[in-house]
């Protein structure tokens, strides 16, 4: 529950105004693609209402990925600090309390879990169990990644210096590894995208160029085949959607 909290208040904190601005402009848009297409208010509204829920599940997923993203950043750009400071001869603590003191635009996400584990350091807490607390509120793989070599390693006297080096290395290999597969995996999504996108251009291009070749389309037949061909579009879209999921 504590981590379904913790996640809860970030995602309420960084993302909902921007989801519900987004998801307000997707929404517009399939309103007026509707109604490009049938010309009929009633039709855009149920096509809104149908793809209401779908929007929001689809941009909240999206942000809550770029909020990860940011968290990782900023925990990566930590461990750089702590591996400058342990060299320089500071400790695990002062660590802490260095990124704890530093302004909360410097690390706008975790500035407030330092400040809290500066306080859990007043109390007497261990170090590994400040980062092993830390790890469980925020439920981030590199965090438990590193809370659990800490856990490992203080007791056996590990080199701090080179673990904390070795680890930031890696977390920054891993994300420029990501970003660069995000890369090569969103060319065919916008692709497919565009390619969605132009069937609708070429109808709104129509009725606004030639309305006279879209009346067949207002009833008949040519409503049947319009809704038909709106339907063939709105299954292609999901299909390359979700063919565009890619796990890695």
């Amino acid at each position: 529950m504590k981590k379904r909290v913790y996640r809860k208040k970030q995602v309420v904190k960084f993302s909902y105004v921007q989801l519900f601005l987004l998801s307000s402009v997707v929404l517009l848009g399939v309103y007026l693609c509707m109604w490009a297409f049938f010309q009929r208010v009633w039709v855009s509204g149920i096509a809104c209402l149908i793809a209401c829920p779908m929007v929001f599940w689809k941009l909240r997923r999206s942000l809550i990925a770029r909020f990860n993203r940011r968290l990782e950043k900023e925990f990566a750009d930590i461990l750089v600090v702590f591996s400058g400071s342990l060299t320089a001869g500071l400790g695990l603590e002062a660590c802490i309390r260095e990124i704890a003191e530093q302004p909360s635009r410097e690390y706008p996400i975790l500035s407030k879990e330092f400040a809290r584990m500066e306080q859990l350091l007043r109390l007497n807490w261990p170090v590994e169990r400040i980062f092993e607390d830390l790890a469980e509120r925020c439920d981030h793989p590199d965090l438990r990644l590193f809370s659990t070599v800490l856990h490992a390693g203080i007791p056996a006297g590990v080199n701090l210096v080179e673990l904390v080096r070795q680890i930031a290395s890696t977390l920054r290999m891993k994300q420029d590894t990501e970003a660069e597969i995000t890369r090569i995996l969103n060319l065919p999504k916008y692709n497919n995208r565009i390619i969605m996108a132009m069937p609708v251009v070429s109808v709104i291009a129509i009725r606004w160029m030639a309305p006279s070749y879209a009346a067949g389309l207002e009833d008949g037949i040519g409503f049947v085949i319009l809704v038909a061909a709106c339907c063939l579009l709105g299954f292609a879209f999901l299909l390359g959607e979700l063919l565009g999921r890619v796990g890695y």
